[in-house]
């Protein structure tokens, strides 16, 4: 086991980037990325509040690992910092991997970069929280879940859902699923699918089911828009020249709910069981 160690240890062991397969490595903490991390089936155990924070020009490459807490309390989740170009700050590449248990399983400005294919978000308060900044979202979600099938049962949150599965405020360009690909991402059992402020917003190919209707006003919405001040916002769902694009929304109280003066297109797409 890798015990309370930062990464300039883990980076300075293996001369170079830094890469494990089927270890256990506990964190407390903060972990701070400055050279390529490298995981394969790896179980990582986040202490209280730990927090993983990848620097500008790196990269955590993780395939099949799990992120978890390791006692009866959250951690904070993964930052990817920078102030520069889109795509230029730290950057998390997941496939297949687990994040649990997190505060904010990934959150980044415009800089940072993530590519997640088969990506599970389980039981974190956000799955993804997206902040603004200048030029257009670089980044890819595919094939990826965000649920809160039973309550979370870490402190500070104990019986509560997931409240967002991916949050964007002031984000250009952002793209929840793949134009041309069966991506098939999926939010059941949290309380609000997507939460979109003041951005620009393209959602292709996603199902939203058993979405928790209890624990804030907004709860049991699929996808929660709203305009902002001062910025364009802009909301497209579905393909409407592509039916294997489609967006399907069922058994929950709204599936699209629009505040401001938002531009919305809205294209083959099912609904089923929506109450509102």
């Amino acid at each position: 086991m890798v015990g309370d160690r930062s990464a300039s240890w883990l980076i300075g062991q293996n001369g170079g980037n830094a890469t494990f397969s089927s270890k256990v490595i506990a964190v407390n903490g903060t972990l701070t990325v400055y050279a390529n991390l490298i995981l394969a089936f790896c179980q990582l155990k986040m202490g209280p509040n730990a927090v993983v924070v990848v620097n500008p020009g790196f990269s955590i490459i993780d395939n099949s690992s799990i992120w978890e807490p390791c006692e009866n309390a959250m951690w904070a989740g993964m930052r990817l910092s920078g102030g520069g170009a889109p795509g230029s700050g730290g950057r998390y590449d997941g496939l297949n991997s687990t994040i649990r248990g997190a505060e904010r399983g990934i959150s980044t400005g415009m800089a940072g970069r993530y590519d997640l294919d088969g990506v599970l978000f389980d039981r974190c308060h956000t799955g993804i929280s997206q902040s603004g900044g200048t030029g257009t979202w670089v980044g890819s979600i595919e094939r990826s879940s965000f649920r809160s099938l039973t309550p979370i049962i870490w402190s500070p949150r104990n019986g509560q859902r997931t409240q967002f599965g991916i949050t964007c405020s002031g984000t250009q360009g952002m793209v929840v699923g793949v134009l041309g690909q069966n991506s098939d991402n999926s939010f059941e059992g949290i309380q609000v699918g997507i939460l979109s402020q003041a951005s620009t917003l393209r959602v292709i190919n996603c199902n939203f089911q058993n979405l928790a209707a209890a624990g804030s006003a907004n709860a049991g919405t699929g996808i929660l828009v709203s305009a902002g001040k001062g910025s364009s916002a802009s909301l497209i769902v579905g393909n409407e020249n592509a039916a294997a694009n489609n967006c399907n929304f069922q058994n929950l109280r709204r599936g699209v709910d629009v505040s401001g003066s938002v531009p919305v297109t809205i294209a083959k797409n099912g609904f089923q069981q929506v109450s509102d």
